[in-house]
């Protein structure tokens, strides 16, 4: 019997994977910090602590969730992206609860990607924008990470030169692992750009709560107004953009 796989066999490395020996290695020799994997070096808040254990102990959460999350789960997600980001999101059709934005990406890519279709990914950039399209049997074209003033021109010439046209476009800014950020401008910029084209935003914002400015930084949706997409059983709509995917371990200093 065969263990070579097709698509497992299309998957680049790993790179978290390539660098455990390396990590392993050094531990012997020094004491280091690891800055790349997005794990706190702390306890978990203690306070957080103490609510999942309280929550663990409450027979009604010993069942299955509901497919697109609990609903006051998905009203208080609501509530948050209003209050912080002047965004008015239906959590019955536009909000589903997963468990990161790492399976939220995964399961996209599942919904969205026929064999062949092609995606348009930052390079360099977390490895789920492109395994989770792999695996669905799209095809990976790499994109600068960079949101310079060569972007646009990157973007339009990759619209115009790929065969079948892309049918989406992933975006992760503050950007792991780069930590390029992008302004409102910039968003402005290539949703209208997407939107004359017929392409999804794929918008991984899970560092969204990470700056250090006093006042935080705004959502792209505040000025674009662009509809989000909902991967409920909503009623189909319009190539909307963008698709935001938040996590809320990061910010927090909570290990995913």
């Amino acid at each position: 019997m065969s263990d070579d796989f097709h698509r497992i066999r299309r998957l680049p490395p790993y790179v978290f994977a390539h660098i455990d020996p390396i990590k392993a290695k050094a531990r012997r020799r020094r004491r280091y910090y690891r800055l790349g994997h997005g794990q706190s070096g702390y306890a978990d808040p203690q306070h957080i602590v103490e609510k999942l254990q309280e929550t663990v102990k409450d027979p009604r959460t010993h069942r299955y969730s509901t497919s697109r999350g609990i609903p006051g789960l998905r009203k208080a997600q609501a509530s948050y992206y209003g209050r912080r980001f002047g965004v008015k999101l239906n959590p019955d059709t536009q909000i589903v609860a997963t468990t990161g934005s790492k399976e939220g990406f995964a399961n996209m890519a599942s919904a969205i990607t026929a064999p062949g279709d092609v995606v348009l990914v930052p390079n360099p950039t977390y490895p789920i924008h492109s395994f989770g399209f792999i695996m669905s049997g799209g095809v990976v074209r790499s994109m600068p990470a960079d949101p310079n003033e060569d972007f646009m021109r990157s973007l339009d010439r990759a619209v115009r030169h790929s065969i079948p046209k892309p049918i989406a476009l992933v975006l992760n800014y503050p950007a792991n692992p780069t930590a390029y950020t992008a302004d409102l401008d910039f968003y402005t910029e290539v949703v209208k750009y997407c939107k004359a084209n017929d392409i999804f935003i794929l918008s991984d914002l899970a560092y969204s709560e990470i700056y250090f400015d006093e006042d935080a930084p705004r959502h792209p949706c505040c000025r674009c107004r662009a509809p989000s997409i909902s991967l409920s059983n909503s009623p189909p709509c319009p190539r909307p953009i963008p698709c935001p995917a938040g996590a809320w371990a990061l910010p927090w200093a909570m290990n995913g």
